[in-house]
């Protein structure tokens, strides 16, 4: 049973995810301007607000937490194919079986011996019947796979968590939070001007 802070830290989580997950997805489908249901959009967002602004994230520890498990073992397939045109299907009982020896033998991602890697890409490529069936990575290219960090840093897709793709992401945001404003700046302009235009029209007939 989980105490203490874990406790607590899993009980928000929980009740948090299908308010934020309701939020979200009625935002995503509305269009500007135009406000969701319930009640839910401000209490919402400014709980979550809060919680974003209470969160401290330890660097070291969530590291930790990565490099203790196989996360990252679709990384493995992923260069394999990429780089050296392995197909998926040897790539990914390479990694499988490199990922169940590990576990066996109670071995981390970044304490895998490398050398133990080698007959295991040969018995998934005899499985398979490719040739060659010589592990085509280097051993530097086999940790780099393994790294959570490098794995990060190296995305390509659109929406990632690359620092380059979060910066351009959080640029567009605040483009599109701007030109929010200056609509909003307008409206009210207009607004305070057709109230004015009436206001001197309505006096005009009361004279």
């Amino acid at each position: 049973m989980v105490t203490g802070k874990e406790s607590d830290s899993n009980k928000t989580r929980g009740d948090a995810e299908p308010v934020c997950t309701s939020v979200a997805t009625k935002a995503a489908n509305l269009g500007r301007g135009r406000p969701l249901e319930n009640g839910l959009t401000v209490e919402a967002i400014a709980q979550a607000n809060r919680v974003m602004k209470a969160l401290r994230v330890n660097r070291l520890r969530a590291l930790e937490e990565l490099n203790a498990e196989w996360t990252t073992s679709v990384e493995l397939v992923e260069m394999l194919q990429m780089k050296h045109a392995v197909p998926f299907r040897v790539g990914h009982a390479f990694a499988a079986a490199v990922v169940e020896d590990a576990r066996s033998a109670g071995l981390r991602p970044d304490g895998y011996p490398f050398v133990r890697a080698l007959p295991l890409f040969q018995q998934a490529a005899a499985k398979h019947k490719w040739i060659p069936d010589t592990l085509p990575l280097t051993e530097l290219e086999f940790r780099s796979a393994l790294s959570p960090t490098n794995m990060v840093l190296t995305r390509k897709g659109i929406g990632g968590p690359q620092p380059a793709e979060v910066r351009r992401m959080l640029t567009l945001a605040e483009a599109s939070v701007e030109a929010d404003r200056l609509w909003l700046s307008q409206r009210r302009d207009q607004l305070s001007t057709a109230e004015a235009k009436l206001n001197m029209a309505f006096a005009r007939l009361m004279r």
